[in-house]
């Protein structure tokens, strides 16, 4: 009870573990609403549950295939009407064409059993193919298609689409981790060892707790996502249903209720939890310098996502594609697959091979962990691996210290202070927030018009009349072949059937008509903006810059803007609060270079922090911008866009993109003064960081939130940039970076004005 009292006592790890379900929950919901502007729906997400629902109850008691063309018919009717009832239309659909279609994909796993069975390729019955074939037939005789229902299963979906949670989870065991061997920093470790109850006894608690703290901690992020999706979707009755009546558990080859799965589903987190937890623990116990520890979890990590991401499905070596840590972290994505591997010509499923592995690995790091702590002791000596490892770090030390002092300042910053761990952090947010291989659905009408605008990209507002006049001649030729098929139509010289096949040919005219007209007045706007102003307009697709630097994008820049404070805070709080913590701050004024050379090269330190952070989250947000709606014409006038021209801006798009990155990078440099000023004077790191959080980036949620008057307080606008230059005046921007200029330099005063004064008593 002990151990226990200690852990549930520290108020810093407890608030950390509030932090981090508080921080899951609100993802979660977030996430919720950025599903629906994907799809450019505005209204609350309980708004489009309640049409949903609405929706399911009217056809769920109809056959499938009949219900499919009933809401087929009825959503030909909103065509043009894109809201909550359509978008809920278009879900039911999915979810009826896939329900419809499962019969038949039961039907070809036996199909293909009897086709294999007649091929003499496959006659040998002990090749794995046969086998694999006999066994997934046999694995899926259970599914039966008539246990499948429409259900409202939206929130059930969302609960297993939202990932994050998987590696948060495992973040709190590892911080529990951390603070288990809390000794190791402390150096107490020998002293506690060489008690009669501080080695095996001790770590015996310490797994106990490392198992508890598992089910806890995966039972309540879980469980508030669960419930979570279900008040905002609702489908309570929906968790009595067939898992398989969800598409994403189609390949589940067991029959039972969701709710059933989902208990499964959480007992494997759970015991996944403890695997890895466990691991963790067993290599911090197995070092005695934490730091080396650190770097050997570090380089393992790296090698098991390199192979979780590296090896292909149809690999020999998928085998260590799924059965590595992040097949573990990432059970979600596999639990809803039927893989199977050959092992020793025997098809075995992935799934129940992962589950051995995982058991196995639990009781063996259990056991080596036990095994080792009784039968080490203080002082007795250690390894020669140890001892190899040890003496490398105090060769890689002894290289920092003779380096630059400002490599030995980075060399602390990233391996003593957290450094290594935000860039972790900053690399696992830019991962993620990479786009995937989607494709931007457009109606016909934006189809013609991005057409138009490629066939014209870059060319001069006064060079395209032709093309347009060319275009709706063809128009204008189409339209009158069309009235002359009505009129034999009409007189009866061509039948219906001719007839419906010739009006296939001409339905999309309108659409066309629609696009030219709009990319007319887009054409004529650019060309009296030319003359009037005498800058050279040019045709350029706005799409993808209408989400990157158009009033679409402001919600975008400001979840850029908390990103870059939070990173920003979290490496650079600790620059100044960490010298004077651990009580080396009078030391360092002491010395020859302590006083403003050690200022300096703290400050370097923040700008190249700031870098990074400005180019690698700018950078991602161009990254997917481009690659959803493609940024082409980068090098016309910025004018060429209809609403930049609030404004006289006789730069380039390209250089336009480059002065917002320039602007963001010196914007960060301010608060980076700020959070030296705020490291500087306070005397603990956890106080800096408190401080920082609620200066910083605390007024910056208000504003995103909704509340206005935190603008005052807050560097979300100037770090946005965009929505400051189209809502404000020229002189309300300069006054914004004159006042964040004034900040950052007042930073920098205070900070070496406290640095540099004497500590004499």
């Amino acid at each position: 009870m002990t151990e226990t009292r200690r852990i549930i006592s520290d108020k810093k790890f407890l608030f950390f573990v509030l932090t981090i379900i508080v921080l899951n929950s609100l993802l979660f919901v977030k996430e919720q609403y950025d599903v629906l502007k994907e799809y450019e729906i505005t209204d609350d997400v309980r708004v489009v549950a309640k049409e949903y629902k609405a929706q399911i109850k009217e056809y769920q008691k109809q056959p499938f295939s009949e219900a499919l063309k009933t809401i087929e018919e009825s959503k030909k009717k909103e065509d043009g009407n894109w809201g909550p009832k359509s978008y809920s239309m278009e879900l039911v659909i999915t979810q009826l064409t896939y329900l419809s279609s499962y019969d038949d994909y039961l039907n070809n796993i036996k199909e293909n059993k009897k086709k294999y069975d007649r091929a003499s390729i496959f006659a040998d019955k002990g090749s794995y193919t046969y086998k694999n074939i006999q066994k997934t037939v046999e694995d899926f005789a259970d599914c039966n298609a008539n246990e499948l229902s429409l259900e409202n299963t939206l929130g059930i979906e969302a609960f297993f689409k939202f990932r994050l949670t998987e590696y948060l989870a495992i973040f709190v065991l590892f911080a529990l981790c951390m603070r288990l061997i809390a000794e190791r920093r402390n150096g107490l470790c020998n002293v506690i060892h060489s008690t009669p109850n501080g080695r095996g006894r001790l770590v015996f608690k310490r797994i106990l707790i490392l198992f508890v703290a598992s089910i806890l901690v995966n039972c309540i992020l879980y469980g508030s996502n669960l419930l979570l999706s279900l008040y905002l979707y609702g489908g309570k009755e929906s968790l009595f249903g067939s898992v398989q009546s969800i598409e994403r558990f189609m390949k589940v080859q067991y029959s039972c209720t969701i709710l059933r799965f989902l208990w499964k589903y959480l007992a494997v987190k759970c015991l996944g939890g403890m695997g890895v937890a466990m691991l963790v623990y067993m290599i911090f116990s197995f070092m005695s310098d934490v730091t080396v520890s650190m770097i050997i979890i570090g380089l393992f990590t790296v090698i098991e996502f390199i192979l979780y991401k590296a090896v292909s499905i149809q690999s020999a070596f998928v085998f260590f594609k799924y059965n590595n840590l992040f097949g573990v972290i990432e059970y979600g994505e596999l639990c809803g697959q039927y893989l199977n591997i050959n092992l020793f010509g025997t098809p075995v499923n992935l799934v129940k091979v992962l589950m051995i592995i995982m058991i196995t690995v639990l009781l063996l790091t259990v056991m080596l962990t036990m095994l080792w702590a009784m039968r080490s002791y203080p002082n007795e000596g250690t390894s020669r691996l140890l001892l190899a490892i040890k003496r490398l770090w105090e060769r890689a030390y002894v290289i920092m210290t003779k380096a630059h002092f400002f490599g030995f300042e980075m060399f602390k910053s990233i391996f003593f202070q957290g450094g290594l761990l935000v860039t972790v952090l900053l690399i696992f947010v830019i991962k993620n927030g990479m786009a995937g291989d989607t494709t931007k659905v457009y109606d016909n009408r934006s189809i013609y018009l991005n057409q138009f605008y490629k066939d014209n990209e870059g060319k001069p507002v006064n060079e395209v009349s032709g093309y347009i006049a060319k275009v709706m001649a063809e128009l204008e030729a189409y339209r009158k072949e069309k009235e002359a098929y009505e009129k034999q139509y009409a007189l009866g010289k061509i039948t219906y059937a001719e007839f419906e096949m010739i009006e296939h040919r001409f339905e999309y005219i309108e659409s066309k008509e629609n696009a030219v007209t709009d990319f007319q007045k887009s054409v004529d706007a650019s060309s009296a903006y030319e003359n009037k102003n005498k800058i050279r307009c040019s045709i350029v697709n706005p799409n993808g810059y209408e989400r990157l630097i158009g009033e679409t994008s402001f919600a975008e820049h400001r979840i850029f803007a908390c990103k870059a404070i939070a990173f920003l805070i979290l490496y650079c709080y600790v620059l100044f609060a960490y010298e004077r913590q651990v009580k080396s701050s009078y030391i360092l004024r002491a010395a020859e270079r302590g006083r403003g050379a050690f200022i300096v090269r703290k400050v370097l330190q923040v700008v190249l922090v700031s870098i990074v952070i400005a180019v690698t989250l700018s950078g991602v947000e161009f990254y997917n911008i481009n690659k959803l709606y493609g940024l082409p014409g980068r090098n016309s006038m910025l004018a060429s866009l209809a609403w930049m021209r609030t404004k006289s801006y006789r730069i380039t798009i390209e250089q336009f993109l480059m002065l917002i990155v320039i602007v963001r990078f010196l914007t960060l440099c301010c608060i980076g003064g700020g959070i030296l000023s705020i490291s500087v004077v306070v005397k603990k790191r956890e106080q800096a960081l408190l401080i920082s959080l609620l200066l910083l980036l605390i007024p910056t949620l208000l504003v995103m939130g909704g509340i206005k008057q935190g603008q005052a307080v807050s560097f979300l606008l100037p770090l946005s940039v965009i929505e400051l230059l189209l809502k404000s005046s020229w002189t309300q921007c300069i006054i914004s970076y004159a006042i964040c200029l004034l900040l950052g330099g007042l930073g920098l005063m205070v900070t070496c004005r406290v640095w540099n004064k004497s500590f004499e008593r």
